[in-house]
């Protein structure tokens, strides 16, 4: 009986020890479930319940993520409004660059003109030849080649005239239309009301040309900005929507667990993990309260004198 009754008392000992471990461990994960939760609706969760509280623990995380994600693009983009003259910008710079594409001093000469100084040399050198061919070796004849190469002369430099005559009246049409083509290109330009240049000059255009450049630039991020900020509104309404939901499951939650769920996810996920660790925690001590009454319930029926 010795050997018996100190067995049952040491195995009454180690089982108060445990059941001690348990409850303080129970204790501990109480106080994520709530100190004021209620041990029969804490006992009753299924697993269902606290599946429920991790979906939730998600869907918070994203519906955050999605709410942060608006806010820093709706940071970067700001409300701002398109410039309305945006189709007038573009137009102003096709009309600035038809004033550019003319060059500024006229036409170069042309083929026409290169032509005309080539015969005119070429009726030197001959007259000059034949004058000296006729002076040395044909006194007699000289006379002759003299008229001969005054009329041949007289030809060759009238050609060169009509060719020059022509080519002058090209330039000069020339001119006359790329001034009446910048002019034409001005007055749209200026119908516009973008600007007006210092000057009608080359440089003076170029620089008009290169600021309403960068206005349109500007203004066409500007517009690209604004409409992705009309994109947004789809995307604000899910997450105001989220959030309504999200407090719908967190008042069902607190409902079905008799506590009220954390707003930061992390704390919802150890909730979840306290809640199934309690339940754990709380069937040990069950069964080891079961297991030091039945030990104790042994110890009694020892004599008394064994038992202490």
């Amino acid at each position: 009986m010795n050997d018996v009754s100190h067995y049952v008392l040491t195995e009454l000992h180690r089982k108060r020890a445990e059941w001690a471990a348990a409850v303080a461990e129970r204790e501990q994960a109480r106080q994520w479930a709530g100190r004021g939760a209620d041990d029969d609706r804490l006992a009753g969760l299924d697993h269902a319940a606290i599946a429920a509280l991790a979906d939730h623990a998600q869907n918070a995380v994203k519906c955050r993520a999605e709410a942060e994600a608006v806010r820093a693009l709706e940071d970067w983009l700001g409300n701002l409004e398109v410039p309305t003259d945006l189709p007038q910008r573009e137009q102003g710079l096709e009309y600035l660059r038809q004033w550019l594409r003319g060059p500024e001093r006229g036409q170069a000469a042309g083929p026409g003109a290169l032509r005309s100084w080539m015969i005119l040399a070429g009726a030197l050198v001959s007259a000059a030849g034949i004058f000296l061919v006729g002076y040395y070796n044909a006194p007699k004849v000289f006379p002759a080649l003299m008229v001969g190469l005054a009329l041949v002369a007289v030809l060759l430099m009238g050609m060169a005239g009509l060719i020059l005559f022509n080519q002058g009246r090209e330039t000069a049409r020339q001119r006359t239309a790329l001034a009446m083509a910048r002019q034409k290109a001005a007055d749209a330009f200026l119908r516009l009301n973008l600007g007006v240049p210092r000057s009608w000059s080359m440089d003076a255009v170029q620089v008009l040309h290169d600021q309403l450049s960068q206005r349109l630039m500007e203004g066409r991020v500007t517009r690209e900005k604004a409409q992705r900020w009309a994109s947004l509104a789809d995307r604000r309404s899910k997450v105001t929507h989220g959030a309504i939901d999200l407090a719908s499951e967190a008042t069902a939650l607190r409902a079905r667990l008799g506590v009220a769920p954390d707003a930061d996810p992390a704390a919802m996920y150890l909730l979840a993990v306290n809640l199934v660790r309690w339940q754990q925690a709380h069937l040990r001590v069950i069964a080891l309260t079961a297991a030091i009454a039945e030990l104790q319930s042994a110890v009694n029926e020892v004599p008394a004198v064994l038992a202490d």
